[in-house]
Parts: C-alpha cells; structure tokens; sequence
C-alpha cells in the first residue's frame, strides 16, 4: 500500500500537508458518521497511513524503503548506492 496514496497525496507533500489530509480524510470516513459500508477500513488504512508520515524519521525510512532497489533487479551499483545511503 503506498502511504501517499492513502492519503491523496504525493511524496512532495510537507508536514502541514499531509496533516490537514489526514484530517479531511478522518472526518470523511470516521465509522461513527461516515455512510461509506468500507469507511472503517478505509479509517484505519489512513490513519496507519499519518502515524508513519505525520512522523518525520518514520517517513524519512519509509521513504528509503520505497525507493529501494529490488535485490533481484539492482544492479550492483545501484544497490551498493543504495546501501551506502541507508
């Protein structure tokens, strides 16, 4: 699942961005006022979504993680690269 995406949002979004998002959305699809037969799953996949990008070092790692080279895939300097970062 691509956090961002949960949220509507892309990997450029600053802090205060990704806040008001995860606001709008909670109010949207909160289980106790939403009509939405999915509204608690969605609750709870936006909510997981702000706990890791509302948290700037957990986004900082998730974001180390999506751009990583597939093992399988990566060329060796590329992934010596990307060894080297993380």
């Amino acid at each position: 699942m691509d956090l961002y995406a949960a949220l509507g949002l892309t990997h450029l979004a600053d802090g205060m961005a990704i806040r008001d998002a995860y606001r709008r959305m909670a109010k949207l699809y909160h289980p106790d006022v939403s009509v939405y037969p999915d509204a608690h799953q969605r609750f709870i996949r936006i909510t997981e979504a702000y706990e890791v990008l509302g948290d700037p070092e957990r986004r900082r790692r998730y974001d180390l993680s999506r751009l990583s080279p597939h093992p399988h895939t990566a060329s060796s300097r590329t992934q010596s690269r990307y060894e080297q970062d993380v």
